[in-house]
C-alpha cells in the first residue's frame, strides 16, 4: 500500500495486480515523484520495473530534501532506449557512474534492482548480474568525478548524506514498479 508514502494526491496508484506507477497518461510528460515517509540509512532495496519505449525514471536513495532532490540525493537511473553518455544508462549511478557493462531494457519486460547502500558503499545488482559498485568516498570534489570528468551535483558525493528518504521518479514515458520491499541492515 501506498501509507508509507509521501506524494501529489492521485499521482501514483496501484493496479489491481499490484503494479505501482504514476496514474498520468505515458504522453504526459511528469505528475511527481514517490517518496517514502521514513529515512533509510544501510538498507537493501530490491524492486522490479518495467519501461515502456523511451521512458526515463530513476530509483532516488539518501534523499534530504524532497523539494530540491537533484543535489541532496543518489539516483540509480532506469532508462529505456539509446543514450549518448554512459553514466545516464540503466544502471548506472546518475551522472555519476557508468555501469559495468550496457544491459538492454525491452520495452515492457519486467526487470529487477537490487540496490545494496552500506556506509560508503553502494552496489547495483540487475536482473542478479552487478553492473555498479560505488565507494561515494571517491567523490570528494563538488561537480567532479574521481576521473576529472564533470558531473552536475553541487555537493560532492563523500558529504551526501548517509540516510534519508528512498523515491520513485515519474520523468517521462511509462514505468511501473512491483514487489518493492526495503530491508534494513
Amino acid at each position: 500500500d501506498l501509507s508509507n508514502a509521501d506524494m501529489r494526491t492521485g499521482a501514483w496508484a496501484f493496479s489491481a495486480e499490484g503494479v505501482l506507477a504514476p496514474t498520468r497518461p505515458a504522453e504526459a510528460k511528469a505528475n511527481g515523484d514517490l517518496w517514502t515517509k521514513e529515512s533509510y540509512g544501510d538498507f537493501i532495496l530490491t524492486l522490479e520495473f518495467r519501461a515502456q519505449k523511451k521512458s526515463n525514471s530513476g530509483v532516488f536513495i539518501r534523499t534530504t530534501d524532497i523539494v530540491q532532490w537533484l543535489h541532496n540525493s543518489i539516483e540509480v537511473q532506469i532508462l529505456q532506449g539509446d543514450e549518448v553518455k554512459p553514466v545516464h544508462l540503466v544502471g548506472a549511478v546518475y551522472d555519476i557512474a557508468a555501469p559495468a557493462r550496457v544491459v538492454p531494457i525491452v520495452p515492457g519486460e519486467w526487470n529487477r534492482y537490487m540496490i545494496t547502500a552500506k556506509g560508503k558503499s553502494l552496489r547495483v545488482m540487475l536482473n542478479g548480474e552487478v553492473v555498479n559498485k560505488v565507494n561515494l568516498d571517491e567523490w570528494t570534489t563538488a561537480g567532479f568525478n574521481p576521473d576529472g570528468t564533470a558531473n552536475k551535483f553541487k555537493t560532492a558525493y563523500k558529504d551526501m548524506a548517509r540516510a534519508g528518504r528512498v523515491g520513485l521518479q515519474d520523468h517521462g514515458g511509462q514505468v511501473e514498479f512491483r514487489n518493492l520491499f526495503i530491508e534494513r541492515l
